[in-house]
């Protein structure tokens, strides 16, 4: 005699590929909706092409590195 309160295979497997969708979909479509800095208030060294810096702007880009 089966009690009531079981469930079916199919509705955890169903419960299970939901999720999954849910954390698929999410994972692609966040990156999306990421905040992009505004590149009229960067600072001056932050627009150079990174084979254009000299030794003082890795220097500052290292310590920032280090720090965050």
């Amino acid at each position: 005699m089966r009690s009531r309160n079981s469930t079916s295979p199919n509705s955890s497997i169903s419960k299970f590929s939901f999720l999954y969708g849910i954390l698929v979909l999410s994972i692609v479509c966040l990156p999306s909706l990421a905040k992009k800095s505004d590149p009229e208030n960067k600072p001056s060294w932050a627009k150079k092409d990174i084979r254009d810096y000299n030794d003082a702007d890795l220097e500052r880009l290292l310590d920032q590195w280090e720090v965050g």
